[in-house]
């Protein structure tokens, strides 16, 4: 294994557009996640359960997740896994869909 933390420290003042592909492919990896909490970010990632969330531009916070993780296997595990099982609400085909009935509706 590469790694065991992905890291997304984006600083954006108004968040992402749509879901970072980097975020969803580390979820699908099964790694534990330290991002910041940004729209977007907050839309895939719950601090606690499937990831850990600061405050974006916060040094102080992001380093104190990341040591959290490393010396909390458990947790770590824990995040990771949880994160690997969330990501499938979020598959292509799956949004695709869902888009296709809120269209539908508009009729």
């Amino acid at each position: 294994m590469a790694a065991d933390i992905f890291v997304s420290p984006l600083t954006t003042l108004h968040g992402t557009l749509g879901y970072p592909l980097s975020l969803l492919e580390a979820m699908a990896s099964g790694k534990a996640i330290v991002a910041s909490e940004i729209a977007g970010i907050t839309e895939l990632i719950v601090s606690e359960r499937n990831g850990l969330l600061f405050s974006a531009g916060n040094g102080y916070k992001l380093a104190k997740a990341i040591d959290t993780l490393l010396t909390d296997e458990a947790l770590r595990k824990n995040l990771g896994m949880n994160a690997m099982n969330e990501v499938v609400k979020y598959d292509a085909k799956g949004i695709a869909k869902k888009l296709g009935k809120i269209y539908e509706g508009l009729k």
